[in-house]
């Protein structure tokens, strides 16, 4: 399972699945990516720090309103060893192309959640 709530991403750790991302305005209007942005996701133990546990770069092939993040079952599995509860780690989206902008990260309301959850049982 990947899935997103709010700004928060949740994925089982061992699961691939996508999260999709889409981008605004000051006043609210959906702002379309443009073919050659860059759209980066990088995932942290903190915010202050410099190790990033994941970065994902997607390349725009044409214009659109949202990208699609992929999330594979190898790069679920490298952000933790076996875990018994959840961890929350902090990430943030940047874009880079024709300007260079956060389009999620860390603001007022707080650093944004990539949450894991433990692998789920495997019967034999």
């Amino acid at each position: 399972m990947v899935k997103t709530d709010g700004t928060t991403i949740k994925v089982f750790r061992g699961d691939s699945g996508h999260f999709d991302i889409s981008k605004t305005d000051s006043d609210g209007n959906i702002e379309q990516f443009k073919q050659g942005d860059k759209v980066i996701l990088s995932v942290k133990e903190n915010f202050g720090e410099n190790n990033v546990l994941l970065r994902k770069t997607i390349t725009v092939e044409n214009d659109c309103d949202k990208v699609e993040f992929p999330i594979t079952a190898e790069e679920s599995i490298s952000l933790s060893s076996l875990i018994s509860e959840p961890i929350e780690y902090e990430y943030d989206i940047k874009v880079e192309g024709s300007d260079y902008s956060t389009i999620i990260g860390h603001d007022d309301s707080g650093a944004k959640i990539f949450k894991v959850y433990p692998t789920g049982s495997v019967d034999s």
